[in-house]
């Protein structure tokens, strides 16, 4: 997935990433560090409106592949 950014809401994206300090982990014993960041990530997206998702540019079913995405490539 490649994100592009066209509107200043994506902003908050990167903000909600940074939030969680997402890096890239060399090493991860069996996914569970990986796992632990997609479920913060999913998390934090799923407490958020379906009009604070659709500002991000995101609906509902992308959560679940958009954090595993995040967690896996970051």
């Amino acid at each position: 997935m490649t994100a592009v950014l066209t509107t200043p809401a994506d902003a908050n994206t990167l903000d909600l990433f940074e939030r969680f300090n997402i890096r890239r982990i060399n090493w991860d014993f069996l996914g569970l560090v990986s796992g632990y960041k997609a479920y913060q990530i999913y998390t934090a997206l799923a407490q958020k409106s379906d009009k604070e998702l659709a500002e991000i540019n995101i609906s509902r079913d992308e959560i679940a592949s958009i954090a595993a995405d995040i967690a896996a490539n970051r």
